[in-house]
């Protein structure tokens, strides 16, 4: 996985908020996967360390394990199906 080192201190949270969601059409519909699978990295970084980006890194998740890339298709998969992402309880609210 990408290692992203205190992405809010490099870019800060204000230009994050105002390009996280024109970044996201460019990269998913990227043809080298190589940078669709960074962009993935990414949001799986945003939604594991930063709250104000859960939304956008969750929608961009989602619609990566339709990616056409099967490799990026079961990395998505194994991501969500972490037992810590995941429950049993289909009442218990999602974040």
């Amino acid at each position: 996985m990408l290692e992203v080192t205190k992405i809010d201190k490099l870019a800060g949270s204000e230009i994050l908020n105002r390009i996280s969601d024109r970044l996201k059409p460019v990269y998913i519909s990227n043809k080298n996967e190589q940078i669709r699978e960074i962009f993935y990295d990414l949001m799986i970084h945003l939604y594991d360390t930063n709250e104000e980006f859960k939304g956008v890194a969750k929608s961009s998740l989602i619609r990566g394990l339709s990616d056409a890339s099967p490799r990026i298709q079961e990395k998505l998969l194994r991501y969500w199906s972490e037992p810590t992402r995941l429950s049993n309880d289909p009442y218990q609210r999602m974040e």
